[in-house]
């Protein structure tokens, strides 16, 4: 099962989600679990972004300034079908 969640962009801010993600990834990883993070921004010189790529957690990054909301969620609950198959 593949986990995708979608946050609106990778801060290095301590007591994110992403610090959350780290976390839990571990464990998820050992019942074969696999995260993946959907975003609209990713600062990839980050440290934070770093460390979540270095734990093998693919970041998709949509780079878009303006995106509705709407078409985010209609979004979502296309990767979600995607990945739930």
């Amino acid at each position: 099962m593949k986990i995708l969640h979608y946050i609106s962009g990778i801060s290095p801010t301590i007591g994110g989600i992403e610090i959350f993600i780290l976390n839990i990834y571990e464990e998820f990883k050992k019942h074969g679990h696999e995260i993946e993070i959907l975003t609209r921004y990713v600062d990839r010189r980050t440290k934070m972004f770093k460390m979540i790529s270095e734990a093998g957690i693919k970041v998709h990054s949509l780079d878009v300034e303006h995106l509705s909301l709407k078409s985010i969620v209609r979004f979502k609950k296309s990767v979600k079908l995607f990945f739930n198959n």
